[in-house]
């Protein structure tokens, strides 16, 4: 991108492919992420026999396994909104929307029906568990290497500005 005078807008960028993987610090991420994508593998194959009627739940499972690779905490809270509707059989999520900051689309596929509502509860109730366990048993993986990553940058020049983009606000 250019001014009128033909000047660049923005400095150069640089970026780098990084390659992440669980070790032994990180086994519960591991589990909570073979959870999430079977409840999310499950719940979407029942869902596609009847894809118009299920287009919000097949939403919300495409979202949760992208927030699953994101974060814990993007998952779990969006693992927990999930729940919290299924329990108060809600179909309007109302003034819970403004204080939990829903990213855009996803409040009203919170809200789907359950195909199994009492299964669904139960294999939530467990996820949500490991990924509370996840969060305590050590940082994401990723939060791990971008800690360090920022750490060099700032020893290589302190002044410089960092600029972090994720697609989920709880990550």
């Amino acid at each position: 991108a250019i001014d009128n005078n033909g000047n660049k807008l923005f400095k150069n960028r640089v970026t780098h492919l990084v390659s992440l993987n669980w070790d032994e610090r990180h086994t519960l991420q591991r589990e909570l992420y073979e959870l999430v994508t079977d409840y999310v593998s499950k719940t979407y194959n029942k869902a596609s026999r009847n894809r118009k009627k299920n287009m919000c739940l097949i939403f919300l499972l495409i979202i949760m396994q992208r927030m699953v690779t994101s974060s814990t905490a993007a998952v779990r809270q969006s693992l927990e909104r999930r729940l919290l509707a299924l329990k108060t059989q809600s179909t309007h999520l109302g003034n819970l929307t403004a204080e939990l900051d829903i990213e855009d689309g996803v409040e009203e596929a919170l809200e789907a029906i359950s195909l199994d509502m009492e299964a669904e509860i139960a294999e939530l109730e467990l996820i949500i568990s490991v990924a509370k366990q996840a969060e305590f048993q050590h940082p994401d993986v990723k939060v791990e290497h971008l800690t360090n990553t920022i750490d060099v940058l700032q020893s290589e020049d302190s002044s410089q500005k960092i600029i972090i983009f994720t697609e989920f606000v709880a990550t």
